[in-house]
């Protein structure tokens, strides 16, 4: 899901975004052309920590499309956890990269 700034939604939409994601993985990315998805700021309904805590998954400093294809070869692999893997490589991949 491409969010606006940080990673936010308009509140809105915010229960039909959380029914998606209990039904199939949805990654959480910033529309902005740089920069990552905020994680701990603001709380109110359709923040970052609102739809990450309706079970997304952070896309960290990935745009939408990178993300696609990471989370399209998390679900080819099919070994355990689609989260976990994508989470883990999100993280490898933000240590390694200059932002």
């Amino acid at each position: 899901m491409q969010a606006m700034g940080g990673g936010h939604a308009p509140s809105p939409i915010v229960d039909k975004i959380e029914h998606l994601a209990n039904q199939m993985p949805v990654v959480l990315c910033s529309r902005a052309p740089g920069g990552e998805v905020f994680e701990n700021t603001y709380g109110y309904a359709g923040s970052e920590k609102d739809l990450l805590r309706r079970d997304l998954i952070s896309g960290g400093i990935m745009n939408s499309l990178k993300a696609r294809i990471l989370l399209l070869l998390c679900l080819a692999e099919n070994a355990g956890s689609t989260r976990t893997h994508f989470s883990s490589y999100v993280e490898h991949i933000s240590l390694h990269c200059e932002t």
